[in-house]
């Protein structure tokens, strides 16, 4: 049986045209360009020594000096990290550092049901004690960070242009919606460790969750005026490097366990505000704030 022609009409669809010229040709949609992500400066650096640990211990405690309960600690460096442990009924916990470790920082929270803090320490072969260290509770319930729209919770708000998008990998307990949302809460400059600002000389500590997600494009940022700053006072915002990776989507905008200037903003005409005028927010991390 010898194939069937094609008719002319068949033969005008398949050159992409109509059989009546006279008929006009429907709107072509395209859709809309993704937001863009901002690339950072990048800050890896493997040029560290590695250092023997030994072991760490430490008793993490809320604000409000009960015991931080099933509190996620670990202690990770720029090459390895240890096995995630958790505070006992007391909030005690001993870490194991079996390995040669380059920049270690100790960590203790999990940016979910606590804030996440991140302190570099020089360690000791025969270990080190950080003694008492406490931990800003986040709140139960967090804010859905949603393009168009302001989420705000403890005091912080986030705002993504209504064409921008949230990157976070879907990993427990950020699998869920509700674990996806904004939770925030301030670490009061008494309840610091030693150490915590690195250098950077900050007043303010305020910190996030999710941990690590991708704000695209950079998202409008403000957090409270807990120390009562005057309107118009000038004042930068840091943001601290937690992420210990060496790819290319890890410390895009500060090194590791450090604070890096991200902008300049002031204090609003109201007096409850601090603004970020000069930059966005491009990642979900540890916020510090000072006067300069």
């Amino acid at each position: 049986m010898r194939p069937r022609s094609l008719g002319p009409l068949a033969l005008l669809a398949l050159a992409g045209c109509g059989s009546d010229p006279a008929t006009p040709t429907p709107p072509v949609t395209t859709e809309p360009m993704p937001a863009t992500c901002e690339k950072g400066p990048g800050y890896v650096d493997l040029s560290y020594p590695a250092l023997e640990i030994g072991e760490i211990s430490a008793t993490v405690r809320t604000l409000d000096d009960e015991p931080a309960e099933e509190a996620l600690v670990f202690v990770c460096g720029i090459n390895v990290c240890t096995r995630p442990k958790f505070t006992d009924a007391r909030g005690e916990v001993v870490v194991s550092v079996e390995y040669p470790t380059q920049k270690p920082a100790f960590k203790y929270g999990d940016a979910y049901t606590y804030g996440e803090v991140g302190v570099l320490f020089s360690g000791d072969e025969g270990g080190t004690d950080f003694g008492t260290v406490y931990l800003p509770r986040l709140p139960a319930v967090g804010a859905p960070i949603t393009p168009g729209e302001r989420a705000e919770s403890g005091g912080v708000a986030i705002t993504l242009a209504e064409s921008g998008r949230m990157e976070l990998d879907a990993f427990e307990p950020y699998d869920t919606e509700e674990g996806r949302a904004l939770r925030a809460a301030e670490l009061p400059r008494e309840f610091w460790p030693e150490g915590l600002d690195h250098g950077a000389e900050l007043e303010l500590v305020f910190t996030l969750a999710p941990m690590g997600a991708r704000l695209c494009p950079s998202a409008a940022l403000e957090l409270p005026n807990s120390d009562g700053w005057d309107p118009g006072t000038e004042v930068e915002f840091y943001l601290q490097g937690l992420d210990a990776g060496v790819d290319s989507g890890a410390q895009q905008f500060a090194p590791y366990g450090e604070w890096q200037l991200l902008g300049t903003g002031s204090v609003d005409e109201s007096g409850e505000r601090l603004v970020l005028e000069s930059s966005g927010l491009p990642v979900v991390t540890n916020v510090g704030v000072r006067r300069p």
